[in-house]
């Protein structure tokens, strides 16, 4: 579960930044880290500390609480 919920958290970080149309460098920069650095955050390479999640969703204008939520969970329905 913990590793799914972090690839969950890597790809929102993901799609946010493509959806505010900016590049790594340019998500870097405004989060005073190297590209490579956010790569490793955005791909789970790295672990994303609170402060870093705080700030991420801060630049992306998203509240942090909706990028660290757990995803909903999927039953199974029975067949009858």
């Amino acid at each position: 579960m913990k590793n799914e919920v972090k690839t969950i958290i890597c790809q929102r970080i993901r799609k946010l930044r493509k959806c505010k149309g900016l590049s790594q460098q340019e998500t870097a920069d405004l989060l005073n880290m190297s590209q490579s650095a956010y790569s490793d955050l955005e791909t789970g390479k790295t672990a994303i500390d609170i402060e870093k999640l705080s700030r991420i969703a801060e630049v992306f204008q998203y509240l942090l609480t909706q990028l660290i939520a757990p995803p909903p969970m999927r039953f199974k329905t029975a067949k009858t």
